[in-house]
């Protein structure tokens, strides 16, 4: 009876694509499909459900495709907002039912089957239509998105964040070469999201970042690839996420305003990073040296911030610098005084007034050249 609603309408195939008949039968399909699943399904029906399941899927992304390509691109190419919500609904159910009757990992080949539906059609665009430029780039986003997805099917913890943020950049180029403010959105929602499952989730409880202690679970060293790979990633997408928003059409002004952000985010978790791994890496080689390594780090920081923001001509990078070396000073004062080690202490003067002088000409020389 699923079926009914896909073709009750007097002309059938033809109507099937005004956008009320579309969206009114795909509701219903789904709709009565889960209201059978509801009242009906149960175990022994595992492989029926699938096959009906894949091909309400199959219908809803491929159709639209076919109905496309027969017309010889004459029209637009529709319905690829609806066939992607259409595959997240089919994949809910699916691994549902693949998790209750074998084991959730298994839901990686119904991943792996979309994105193969959604990078062939793509393919066959580039290779047949180049001017569907537009729906090359949704179905090539729509199949890396499932491609995506595999990994966190197959694994958890904290590659779950290292995928978010390759996705992130994923969408953000989709929506750069699409100009869709939308997917601008959605990219910078998920990098923020996978930023703070770095930072509040993945250091604690995968790592065991202790915050009062500054050690990390058994030791240094212990998942050290696995914490730079995904630090790495997740911090460089945050980077290209704001690089690709800050090149958007002229005419679009929602792009600046996110970059800036993302590029903001980008230093603030990066700084936090840095903090993190130099203080674990400090307290468990060099604990005398841990507080003067901190002070040193947020002094080339702040260098690095006073260099970046001459370059990009931003004063708001250069202010944050300059606070940032304000606290560096006053830490270096009234802390590393009383806490560090004579020795210590020493090269932490020395290296934070070298940065300071060398910070202070460079300041200097690049306002004379370019005022701002």
């Amino acid at each position: 009876s699923s079926f009914f609603p896909l073709f009750n309408s007097r002309a059938g195939f033809q109507l099937f694509y005004p956008v009320f008949h579309r969206t009114l039968t795909f509701f219903f399909t789904w709709a009565l499909f889960a209201g059978w699943f509801i009242s009906h399904y149960r175990t022994p029906k595992f492989w029926i459900t699938t096959f009906f399941l894949n091909l309400f899927f199959l219908f809803y992304a491929v159709v639209p495709f076919i109905y496309y390509i027969v017309r010889q691109a004459r029209e637009k190419l529709k319905g690829l907002g609806i066939a992607l919500l259409d595959s997240f609904i089919a994949f809910g159910f699916s691994f549902v039912i693949i998790r209750d009757y074998s084991d959730a990992q298994y839901a990686s080949l119904v991943t792996i089957g979309y994105s193969v539906v959604f990078i062939v059609m793509a393919g066959y665009l580039y290779s047949r239509v180049r001017e569907s430029i537009d729906a090359f780039i949704v179905l090539l986003a729509q199949g890396t998105l499932f491609l995506i997805i595999t990994v966190p099917v197959l694994f958890s913890e904290h590659w779950i964040s290292f995928f978010w943020a390759v996705q992130a950049v994923v969408l953000m180029w989709a929506a750069r070469r699409l100009d869709r403010k939308s997917l601008a959105t959605a990219a910078t929602i998920l990098a923020v999201i996978a930023a703070g499952k770095l930072l509040f989730y993945d250091y604690p409880f995968v790592f065991g970042f202790r915050g009062w202690q500054h050690t990390l679970g058994d030791g240094y060293a212990v998942q050290l690839f696995e914490r730079f790979l995904t630090s790495l990633v997740v911090v460089g997408s945050l980077y290209m996420c704001g690089r690709t928003a800050r090149n958007p059409k002229p005419e679009k002004s929602h792009g600046p305003t996110m970059g800036i952000f993302l590029y903001g985010l980008f230093a603030l978790v990066l700084f936090a990073v840095l903090n993190i791994e130099v203080s674990a890496c400090f307290v468990e080689f060099a604990a005398k040296a841990r507080f003067a390594a901190i002070s040193v780090l947020w002094g080339i920081y702040a260098a690095a911030l006073i260099v970046l923001g001459f370059r990009l001509r931003a004063r708001l990078l250069r202010r944050t610098a300059i606070v940032l070396f304000a606290l560096t000073v006053a830490k270096v004062f009234l802390f590393d005084m009383a806490k560090v080690s004579t020795p210590f202490r020493i090269i932490s003067f020395m290296a934070v007034g070298l940065l300071l002088i060398g910070v202070s000409f460079l300041y200097h020389k690049s306002l004379l050249q370019n005022p701002p």
